[in-house]
Protein backbone atom coordinates (compact mmCIF):
# COMPACT_ATOMS: atom_id res chain seq x y z
CA UNK A 1 0.00 0.00 0.00
CA UNK A 2 1.48 3.37 -0.99
CA UNK A 3 0.27 6.72 0.33
CA UNK A 4 2.59 8.81 -1.83
CA UNK A 5 -0.01 11.48 -2.61
CA UNK A 6 -0.40 12.25 1.11
CA UNK A 7 3.28 12.46 1.99
CA UNK A 8 6.31 14.47 1.03
CA UNK A 9 9.01 13.08 -1.21
CA UNK A 10 11.23 11.90 1.63
CA UNK A 11 9.11 9.54 3.67
CA UNK A 12 8.48 6.02 4.85
CA UNK A 13 6.04 4.06 2.71
CA UNK A 14 4.94 0.60 1.67
CA UNK A 15 3.16 -0.91 4.58
CA UNK A 16 2.95 -4.49 5.70
CA UNK A 17 -0.39 -5.14 7.36
CA UNK A 18 -0.18 -7.32 10.46
CA UNK A 19 -2.65 -9.09 12.72
CA UNK A 20 -1.72 -10.71 16.01
CA UNK A 21 -3.49 -14.04 16.17
CA UNK A 22 -3.98 -14.29 19.93
CA UNK A 23 -5.21 -10.73 20.54
CA UNK A 24 -6.65 -9.96 17.09
CA UNK A 25 -4.88 -6.58 17.20
CA UNK A 26 -4.11 -5.20 13.77
CA UNK A 27 -1.64 -2.63 12.55
CA UNK A 28 0.92 -1.85 9.91
CA UNK A 29 4.65 -1.44 9.64
CA UNK A 30 6.32 0.71 7.00
CA UNK A 31 9.34 -1.00 5.49
CA UNK A 32 10.74 1.34 2.83
CA UNK A 33 12.20 4.80 3.07
CA UNK A 34 11.87 6.88 -0.08
CA UNK A 35 14.30 9.75 -0.63
CA UNK A 36 13.24 11.71 -3.68
CA UNK A 37 14.96 14.97 -2.72
CA UNK A 38 18.38 13.90 -1.49
CA UNK A 39 19.99 17.32 -1.97
CA UNK A 40 17.06 19.53 -0.97
CA UNK A 41 16.03 18.83 2.61
CA UNK A 42 13.47 21.66 2.69
CA UNK A 43 11.40 20.14 -0.11
CA UNK A 44 11.92 16.62 1.19
CA UNK A 45 10.82 17.27 4.78
CA UNK A 46 8.23 14.97 6.19
CA UNK A 47 4.89 16.74 6.31
CA UNK A 48 3.99 17.63 9.87
CA UNK A 49 0.58 18.87 11.02
CA UNK A 50 0.26 22.32 12.53
CA UNK A 51 -1.68 20.88 15.46
CA UNK A 52 -0.62 17.45 16.68
CA UNK A 53 -2.66 15.27 18.99
CA UNK A 54 0.19 14.69 21.42
CA UNK A 55 0.00 12.20 24.27
CA UNK A 56 -0.42 15.12 26.67
CA UNK A 57 -3.33 16.49 24.64
CA UNK A 58 -4.88 13.03 24.37
CA UNK A 59 -4.57 12.62 28.14
CA UNK A 60 -6.39 15.93 28.60
CA UNK A 61 -9.35 14.26 26.87
CA UNK A 62 -9.03 11.23 29.17
CA UNK A 63 -7.95 9.12 26.16
CA UNK A 64 -11.45 9.41 24.69
CA UNK A 65 -11.54 7.38 21.42
CA UNK A 66 -12.88 10.35 19.44
CA UNK A 67 -10.47 12.87 20.96
CA UNK A 68 -9.03 13.78 17.55
CA UNK A 69 -12.48 14.82 16.32
CA UNK A 70 -13.21 16.87 19.45
CA UNK A 71 -9.78 18.51 19.18
CA UNK A 72 -10.35 19.36 15.50
CA UNK A 73 -13.76 20.87 16.28
CA UNK A 74 -12.25 22.97 19.08
CA UNK A 75 -9.56 24.23 16.72
CA UNK A 76 -12.14 25.10 14.06
CA UNK A 77 -14.26 26.88 16.63
CA UNK A 78 -11.24 28.89 17.75
CA UNK A 79 -10.35 29.88 14.16
CA UNK A 80 -13.93 30.92 13.42
CA UNK A 81 -13.95 33.28 16.42
CA UNK A 82 -11.03 35.30 15.06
Amino acid sequence: MDFSTAQSGNSYRDQILIKLNDTKLTGSITHNKFVCFLHDAEIGDILKPHFELTSEKLASYNFYPNASIIYALELLNHVNRK
